[in-house]
């Protein structure tokens, strides 16, 4: 069955841009890293930011300012334990599943009944922005933000009751997580909301080519004094 799409509401604009959450233990939080980069040309994750930090520790450590638990989903054990990451490793048990696989190993896995997931390739992540989404009401299944017509899946969060359906999907050959959203309560975040956190819409930026990683480094170039 089809379900509805929740459209978020319209927020007036004198709302403040900056949104403080403490760290909480009833949602989850997950980054994605068991893919092979075919596209990037290398191992997307270990990239090494202008600050010293590897892409992923620093996705860690943005996750850690909203959760305490913390999971890294990866298609086998130990694949970044020279990082020495506080995370809790989860085995996509899945090959080949692609990212809802991932979310099915990581729904799976969390102690929390909702789970924040997302991509290791994302250097601009907002803590604002996700600690907003994270206070939002829970009356979704997946809360998801929309950004001109196209949802971001790998910057949303997912409720344990998403399960079945990604079950039947993964059954069916599925891979991917555009596939779950009409299956179950979506509620999008569209960008009159998230714009007050993220006027450009960096957060939900992720690397996909090399020419990605050119924007990357221009966006960090612009932000030096």
């Amino acid at each position: 069955m089809t379900r509805p799409i929740i459209r978020g509401a319209v927020y007036p604009s004198v709302c403040p841009l900056v949104y403080r959450k403490g760290v909480t233990s009833d949602l989850a939080a997950a980054v994605l890293a068991g893919g092979a980069s075919r596209r990037f040309g290398s191992d997307k994750a270990l990239l090494s930011l202008p600050d010293g930090r590897t892409l992923l520790a620093a996705t860690v450590e943005k996750l850690r300012r909203l959760s305490t638990e913390v999971l890294l989903v990866v298609d086998r054990a130990g694949r970044y334990a020279e990082l020495g990451l506080p995370v809790r490793e989860v085995i996509d048990r899945t090959p080949g599943a692609g990212p809802l696989g991932g979310l099915h190993a990581a729904l799976s896995a969390a102690l929390a009944d909702r789970v924040l997931l997302v991509g290791c390739d994302m250097p601009f992540l907002s803590p604002d922005l996700l600690a907003y989404m994270a206070d939002l009401p829970r009356t979704y299944d997946a809360l998801v933000p929309v950004s001109a017509g196209r949802s971001h899946p790998l910057h949303a969060i997912y409720a344990r009751a998403c399960l079945p359906a990604a079950d039947r999907l993964l059954d069916a050959g599925e891979r991917r997580l555009q596939a779950l959203l009409p299956l179950v309560r979506t509620r999008e975040v569209p960008p009159e909301e998230w714009e007050r956190f993220d006027a450009r819409g960096l957060s939900l930026f992720n690397l996909n080519g090399r020419a990605d990683l050119a924007r990357m480094q221009a966006v960090w170039a612009e932000s030096q004094p």
